[in-house]
């Protein structure tokens, strides 16, 4: 009788020590899964930062072609422009020339 109620007494024992280990293992697991979640919100607002920046990389180089495009539309009109000026005023000293000789 008396092994049998020590056996009990161990038995009792081991699920009071079963129960004790069942509570700190889901109180871990708990704490694992929360900070699994904290990682994985972390890795989407990273992912997102990202692929913005990534976007305001391709708007900006976009820009950046059309300001360079624009350059030298402008640069080639002035060019044009300085040309035909410099047109106009060799025909303006032929014409004071003439004048001139008429006077």
């Amino acid at each position: 009788l008396a092994a049998a109620l020590a056996r009990e007494a161990k038995l009792k024992q081991r699920e009071i020590d079963m129960k004790v280990n069942l509570k700190e293992v889901t109180k871990k697991a708990r704490t694992s899964h929360s900070l699994a979640e904290t990682h994985a919100t972390t890795l989407l607002e990273e992912r997102s930062n990202l692929a913005a920046s990534r976007a305001r990389e391709a708007t900006f180089q976009k820009n950046e072609v059309h300001m360079e495009t624009a350059l030298k539309e402008v640069t080639t009109k002035a060019r044009m422009s300085h040309s035909l000026a410099e047109t106009h005023e060799s025909s303006l000293e032929e014409e004071r020339g003439k004048l001139a000789a008429a006077l």
